[in-house]
């Protein structure tokens, strides 16, 4: 339920094509999230205009209304109708972040029955306000896997070790490290998503009895939203809680005047807002950076990547125009690394995808490969034997005609 996901389904080029009584049908809490996502954009864009940014909000205070129309959230996993007597629809979740969840679709022509799955981004481990991806119900279980979340599949990121602690583990390693910087009386800052990221983060650090900053109103406002009636669909939902050790910065320069202490920020990939933050720690000698989750190209978690403590890196940051712009950093802080990702890890996601597809009528379920690198693909075609597979990377593969 990132903004950039779901947020798309206001604009006016996606609205035209729809019908006045066309239904946006998602879980509960990605209806509360995305109604606080379209709303906090425009007061976004709104603030930074009155700075004197060139930037208006892609969508108006209308095009939220209508979208609010349109919603029927569900709060429990049920059969929902499309198509009478045709097509119907099984949500269930997957475990990623708060509310999300895949898409069985049963589709009948005559007196045949073809299910097929758009499972989203799976996690088979627990996590602070989610559990991991439960069984699904074997009178939904799927012919065809629309597509499969490749994204760690090309590392073995727990190293031999067992892959369902390995999340536990990495946060773990967070909570020691924000204890260490305590007692050296050093600042520790980590970029986070909004959803689940920054309270797992936060709680974790709090539950050591150890001070967070928070710099993100909006992060911090999704956070409550999600924390109310309207952010649990289902038994997989977890409360967060932060307690009193966490404090709320509306202008991240306020924070520099208490003692150090742990910092997160949005957004997760170390971009956006969390980008100054990142600009900032990186030169603090009394630092630590640590990059936290999946680092995409091209982002500034990607940038840190490689680089180490007395070299100079290039940060993008938001420009006045609207842009990013390149700055250049001397990095003094010390950098450390993280990957409690919400994803399933290679060989999880491996046997989740035989498991779902365990009851499939086909003799060779179909399984496309999407949301990851070549040489992941590579990796879970030689391991997923037995099934006819397409993959992103492949043109060929893009567009299959089902008779």
């Amino acid at each position: 339920m990132h903004r950039d996901h779901v947020a798309g389904i206001a604009l006016d080029i996606v609205q035209k094509y729809l019908a006045e009584d066309t239904p946006i049908f998602c879980s509960q809490p990605t209806a509360a999230g995305l109604i606080h996502q379209l709303e906090d954009q425009i007061n976004f864009s709104e603030a930074r205009k009155n700075k004197g940014y060139d930037e208006t909000s892609p969508y108006g205070d209308l095009n939220v209304f209508e979208t609010r129309l349109r919603l029927q959230p569900f709060n429990q996993p049920r059969i929902i109708e499309l198509v009478p007597d045709r097509i119907w629809f099984y949500p269930h979740p997957v475990g990623h972040i708060r509310g999300a969840c895949g898409y069985v679709f049963v589709v009948k022509d005559g007196n045949a029955t073809v299910k097929f799955m758009a499972p989203g981004d799976v996690s088979c481990h627990d996590q602070v306000s989610t559990r991991g991806v439960q069984p699904l119900p074997k009178i939904y279980a799927p012919d065809i896997l629309m597509y499969r979340d490749g994204t760690n599949d090309a590392e073995d990121l727990a190293q031999g070790t067992c892959e369902a602690t390995f999340w536990q583990r990495e946060m773990q390693r967070l909570g020691q490290l924000a204890q260490k910087c305590h007692n050296e009386n050093k600042w520790l800052f980590g970029p986070t998503f909004a959803v689940d990221r920054l309270p797992a983060f936060a709680q974790t650090i709090a539950n050591l009895d150890l001070p967070v900053y928070i710099f993100s109103p909006s992060a911090y406002r999704l956070w409550q939203r999600m924390e109310s009636p309207e952010g649990f669909w289902c038994d997989s939902d977890c409360p967060v809680r932060g307690g009193e050790r966490i404090t709320l910065f509306r202008d991240w320069h306020d924070m520099f005047c208490g003692d150090p202490a742990a910092v997160t920020a949005t957004s997760g990939m170390g971009h956006g807002p969390a980008a100054f933050l990142l600009w900032n720690f990186l030169s603090m000698e009394n630092a630590v950076v640590a990059t936290l989750g999946f680092a995409a190209y091209n982002t500034n978690n990607y940038n840190l990547k490689r680089v180490k403590r007395g070299e100079k890196v290039k940060l993008q940051v938001p420009h006045s125009k609207g842009t990013d712009e390149t700055v250049e950093v001397l990095v003094r802080a010390e950098l450390e690394h993280f990957r409690p990702t919400g994803h399933s890890l290679r060989e999880t996601s491996a046997q989740w995808t035989e498991e779902v597809l365990r009851y499939s009528q086909f003799k060779e379920p179909m399984v496309g490969l999407s949301h990851g690198t070549t040489s992941g693909f590579n990796w879970a075609q030689k391991r997923l034997l037995g099934f006819n597979i397409f993959r992103a990377d492949r043109k060929e593969d893009r567009k299959v005609q089902l008779l």
